[in-house]
């Protein structure tokens, strides 16, 4: 009809290689403006979605664009040994630089990975790598969507735990994931600022849905 408003083609799927252009885009503008492009790039999503990694992801798509995404990692090691075996010499020019810019931060993020990135339950546990959605796109329910969507991808791959970590400042975010029955396990600081560190126990979680 003519003189109708247009409505947004609206689509949530899978997060797939031919998005990490658009991702990384996303991801970047939530990040520090220093912040390294070519290892998001070259590096870290392309491992995310390699076959041989457990990396997983949604993507919130408006008329072919995508304006939110959601990525994780469902078995650490096995991702970072993907992450070292094919993109060996990123890794090393990323930590070399982290180093040089500031040692603190790296040794800080080296303790993180040691601490809270580790499987040592029989059960698959995943981690929320990062969320991030267009500015324009903001207020609209997208995170949860995406949220909801990771969940249940998790449900259905048998993990008993699912962590998150993010900056204390991003409180929308702490909201999204309190809702969705993450609780609180304690706070870091990284780089200067300051993280909040949540899990949810899918075993517990399903319990008190029982209830």
């Amino acid at each position: 009809m003519i003189g109708q408003a247009h409505k947004p083609k609206a689509e949530l799927r899978p997060f797939r290689p031919a998005d990490i252009p658009e991702v990384v885009n996303l991801h970047l503008s939530i990040l520090p403006a220093n912040t390294g492009r070519r290892f998001h790039e070259r590096a870290l999503y392309p491992t995310i979605c390699h076959s041989a990694s457990t990396g997983y992801g949604f993507v919130q798509v408006r008329d072919g664009k995508v304006v939110g995404f959601i990525v994780g990692i469902q078995d650490t090691s096995a991702w970072r040994w993907t992450l070292v075996r094919t993109q060996g010499l990123e890794c090393l020019l990323a930590a070399a630089r982290l180093m040089l810019k500031e040692c603190g931060a790296f040794r800080k993020a080296v303790k993180w990975a040691r601490r809270f990135m580790t499987n040592p339950s029989a059960k698959p546990e995943g981690h929320i790598f990062a969320v991030a959605i267009d500015k324009a796109y903001r207020s609209r329910g997208l995170g949860l969507q995406l949220l909801q969507a990771f969940l249940d991808y998790c449900r259905s791959h048998g993990m008993a735990r699912l962590w998150s970590m993010t900056p204390k400042a991003n409180a929308a975010y702490r909201r999204l994931v309190t809702n969705c029955g993450f609780r609180y396990h304690g706070e870091l600081s990284i780089g200067g600022e300051s993280y909040v560190v949540n899990c949810l126990d899918f075993d517990k979680s399903e319990e008190a849905d029982g209830e």
